[in-house]
């Protein structure tokens, strides 16, 4: 999808931009006149700064998609979230809010606003982490041993 929206734009301005002629007159030896030369300075400077974004866009969504997959979309409402601590894999499925934020603004007590840094936090408290069944991954029951040697059979619709 992002290919044909660079493309596209890339194509759009090639065109706007008369790239034909730009095309042509870079390769020309000599430029008749002065105005020539500063509108054909301008229009390679915007080819030049739209290319550039178009990379940059491209460069940012291949780095998210492949870099960030750490948030999976379980159904409708549900998301899987994974991360690791010190080589230690933790899982947890959460049901985000849907809707505006649950505050307007915070201020502190310099009357600053820090509404940015504090909402991310309270949104979070205001979303729901979803219980884990053994139904969840097809199974009718897990037998868990702990770590201090107590085993507990966990049945289909009871939580982990």
């Amino acid at each position: 999808m992002y290919y044909i929206i660079i493309l596209t734009t890339l194509s759009l301005l090639f065109f706007k931009y008369d790239g034909v002629s730009v095309l042509k007159d870079c390769g020309k030896s000599l430029v008749n006149s002065k105005q020539r030369l500063v509108k054909l300075k301008f229009k390679i400077s915007m080819m030049y700064m739209a290319v550039q974004v178009m990379f940059q866009v491209f460069y940012l969504s291949l780095y998210q998609k492949f870099m960030f997959n750490n948030v999976k979309k379980i159904d409708r409402k549900t998301y899987e979230v994974v991360f690791t601590i010190n080589g230690k894999v933790f899982k947890f499925r959460i049901k985000p809010t849907r809707g505006p934020s649950i505050i307007l603004q915070a201020i502190d007590d310099k009357d600053t606003d820090v509404t940015t840094t504090l909402e991310p936090y309270i949104n979070f408290s205001s979303s729901k982490i979803v219980d884990i069944t053994p139904r969840d991954f097809q199974m009718k029951n897990v037998n868990i041993e702990y770590f201090s040697g107590e085993n507990k059979t966990i049945e289909n619709n009871c939580k982990l």
